[in-house]
């Protein structure tokens, strides 16, 4: 399982999927929800959540894409979905934090140009 915004999918994300995708039989993308971006990082995404499930599917057909909890930290969908691992990208530490308390396995996937492909680097995205 991964988590992810995926707004705007870039060559950061793309990495981010494939290596995990390659790491496991079955993955379950989990898109977040506009709301919960909004109170994560303080703005709405650029694309709404159908656009953004879209554009996951559609590069990730083998992929499960799924929306993300309706509220934050509840975590119901890994009670859902009971995913053996869940691949976390560079900026995921809080995420690690909770998934620590539940005894969950996790495993980092080191970034791919970070500092060129990031969401917030995009010339039009909001600061």
């Amino acid at each position: 399982m991964v988590f992810g915004v995926f707004d705007g999918l870039h060559p950061g994300h793309e990495f981010f999927l494939r290596t995990a995708s390659g790491k496991c039989d079955r993955i379950v993308v989990v898109v977040a929800r506009d709301t919960t971006s909004n109170e994560l990082k303080r703005h709405l995404p650029r694309q709404g959540i159908k656009t953004r499930i879209k554009k996951v599917k559609a590069d990730f057909p083998e992929a499960d894409v799924v929306m993300g909890d309706t509220d934050i930290n509840t975590w119901k969908i890994l009670d859902k979905h009971k995913p053996d691992i869940i691949f976390l990208g560079h900026d995921q530490q809080e995420i690690a934090k909770e998934l620590e308390k539940k005894n969950l396995k996790y495993e980092f996937i080191d970034s791919h140009e970070p500092e060129k492909y990031k969401s917030s680097l995009l010339d039009d995205y909001p600061k």
